[in-house]
């Protein structure tokens, strides 16, 4: 009991086991929380007596979040493979689910599009008949005529979806009836203003929103960082590389840890793993070519290079070296090393720093 006692609230005092350091402590701590998370995980969906793999595989597609989601409305589960509609639904109404609740419809309509993906093959379905098959879906359980739902209050949930990018719309045409009817909605009901020049109908790969980009995977839309973005953030990268400035390098340390930290967790929920590693790369490229610049001297540079502890014939090869120093930069990879530059003088890891904060979905 002691020893989850200090897990739970006191996971410093590891550091006082010896072999344990402050990353293996890190991974103590993410693991730990994950295991306590699957634990609250099925003790919420006990009544759906599910397994391990299953809150796992729940755990994975709605992230750390996954009890507050599910809290708030189970029929997020309608989502996940293997959570019918009319199963979740039977448990949620034997605890005295609301039939009118709007999350109840919403799953009823999540649940018809995947229902049609994976039994009938449809990568789609047109409006009126994803409404039809949720209101069916809704009523198919409810002999009471004066309680069933009708096809304006499913309707209504299905605008709200596409509204939120939940649901988005297969052709132009439907797009284009879609925003006709959601101009009204914006102005009269939520009394904003709507700037008709930039809002159009277009591709969801063309789509810029708050500097993402969208793309479809397996079926599903998924978040990524917008071309533009990528531009704008390695430019502000070059500026804060420049060779010729007067900084010096525990500020220059500073500036890229502070810019990189904040421009990863904006755009925590986009895809962009194998963006962070290429970034990465060329980031520490250019890093290496700054301090190729400073040991401008031959000198300077056998002082350097016999720090680093290289043979005697390397260092005068190196220190000889007459490129530029971009391509000298090419040299001092196998010399500045990942390991060198982010663990010994602290320069940021992208990569690494996504993997903490990204958010699953």
């Amino acid at each position: 009991m002691e020893t989850l006692d200090i897990l739970q609230n006191h996971p410093e005092r590891l550091l006082e086991v010896k072999g344990i350091t402050e990353s293996k402590l890190e991974d103590i701590k993410t693991s730990y929380a994950e295991s306590r998370m699957l634990q609250d995980l099925m003790t919420l969906l006990s009544p759906f007596k599910i397994t391990p793999k299953t809150a796992l595989k729940i755990y994975q597609h709605f992230g750390p979040a996954s009890v507050d989601i599910l809290k708030k409305s189970p029929f997020e589960l309608c989502q996940v493979s293997g959570f019918g509609f009319l199963r979740v639904d039977a448990i949620v109404q034997k605890n005295g689910g609301d039939l009118h609740d709007p999350m109840r419809v919403k799953g009823a309509l999540f649940w018809a599009l995947e229902d049609s993906k994976g039994g009938k093959g449809h990568l789609f379905l047109p409006g009126e008949t994803l409404r039809k098959e949720a209101l069916r879906l809704l009523n198919a359980k409810i002999p009471v005529p004066s309680l069933r739902l009708h096809e304006q209050e499913v309707a209504d949930v299905l605008q709200d979806m596409i509204l939120h990018g939940e649901v988005v719309c297969k052709s132009r045409k439907s797009a284009e009836r879609t925003l006709k009817h959601i101009i009204p909605f914006i102005t009269r009901k939520l009394y904003l203003k709507v700037n008709l020049e930039k809002t159009t109908v277009s591709h969801i790969s063309k789509v810029k929103y708050l500097g993402y980009g969208f793309y479809r995977n397996k079926g599903r839309c998924r978040m990524r960082v917008h071309p533009k973005s990528i531009k704008k953030m390695k430019n502000h990268l070059r500026e804060l590389t420049v060779r010729g400035n007067k900084w010096s390098n525990p500020e220059r340390e500073e500036k890229l840890r502070r810019y990189t930290t904040g421009w990863i967790n904006y755009y925590r929920y986009a895809d962009m793993r194998r963006l962070m590693e290429t970034t990465d790369e060329w980031l520490r490229h250019r890093i290496r070519a700054v301090y190729w610049k400073q040991w401008k001297r031959v000198r300077t540079r056998y002082k350097m290079l016999r720090a680093l502890y290289l043979p005697e014939w390397k260092v005068h090869e190196m220190a000889n070296c007459r490129k530029g120093a971009w391509r000298a930069a090419g040299m001092l990879n196998a010399v500045l090393t990942k390991e060198i530059l982010v663990d010994r003088l602290g320069y940021p890891s992208m990569t690494a720093h996504y993997l903490k904060v990204r958010v699953n979905y």
